[in-house]
């Protein structure tokens, strides 16, 4: 977004497809002339309407939300940073709050293993 602004024509088309219904998201989102643009209007739609987009499309977000989820080196809160947060507070926990968190650490892991399987 810091490498210059918007054309006057992706500027119309980001306002048509903020006021379109999701079935026409993608469609206008292939003329968006921009690449970030387009990435962008890719992630709104997985975020909201993934059925709107097509298969190959869709599975592209997957596994990069995938990877990002389970990176190791992350200035975001990854699963391995919660994972180890978690286990943290497990040698502290007192025992009304272990059984939660031990739980909430099996989540965790199971989770990483589906991103793991994504991310492949």
């Amino acid at each position: 977004m810091y490498d210059g602004f918007f054309s006057d024509d992706d500027q119309q088309v980001m306002l048509a497809f903020h006021n379109a219904d999701w079935a026409h998201h993608f469609e206008l989102s292939q003329q968006l002339k921009d690449a970030r643009l387009q990435k962008i209007a890719q992630r709104v739609l997985y975020a909201e309407a993934p059925e709107c987009l097509p298969a190959e499309i869709r599975f592209a977000q997957e596994r990069e939300f995938a990877h990002r989820l389970i990176a190791e080196q992350a200035e975001w809160l990854t699963l391995p940073k919660a994972i180890k947060q978690t286990e943290d507070l497990l040698k502290a926990a007192n025992e009304q709050s272990k059984p939660f968190l031990l739980e909430y650490r099996a989540y965790l892991g199971r989770r990483l293993k589906q991103g793991i399987a994504k991310a492949a």
